[in-house]
């Protein structure tokens, strides 16, 4: 095997394992939440070019690989590289972002010095219990004292 074959097959599956690597923070973001049809769409982009990837790699094995096809190889490692990073920075910043959402709504209902529920939360839940009664007759009592 001569050294410009190993070298673009090197970079070729390099690109390609980066871009199967993609994959598992993509599918977490639809598994996670309901996004966009974008998410579903860069998915079977990705897949896509796992296979063109693989095609890719093929010609390689089997022609006699140039120069140009090193440079080739190079550019696909490093679109496999890109796409895993931002894979990654885009699913680190949904947990990120909802996490954040979590703290909020809690900082919302919750008072911040004792970290007891706060009279939002106790209007909330009472609202709540309203509603329910409506829906599923039932006794209740409601007395607040301020």
């Amino acid at each position: 095997m001569s050294g410009t074959i190993l070298l673009s097959s090197t970079l070729v599956i390099g690109g390609e394992c980066l871009l199967v690597g993609a994959l598992l923070p993509l599918l977490s973001i639809l598994r996670t939440s309901n996004r966009s049809k974008g998410w579903w769409a860069l998915v079977l982009l990705v897949v896509f070019f796992v296979f063109a990837y693989a095609a890719y790699l093929a010609m390689v094995l089997t022609g006699r690989p140039t120069v140009m096809d090193v440079v080739i190889s190079g550019i696909l490692f490093g679109g496999g590289l890109f796409v895993f990073l931002v894979s990654r920075l885009a699913r680190d910043s949904i947990v990120a972002q909802a996490d954040q959402a979590l703290a909020a709504d809690y900082r919302a209902d919750h008072d911040e010095l004792t970290g007891l529920p706060s009279r939002r939360l106790l209007l909330k839940s009472a609202e709540e219990l309203c509603r329910s009664a409506h829906l599923k007759p039932s006794l209740f009592s409601y007395l607040l004292i301020d």
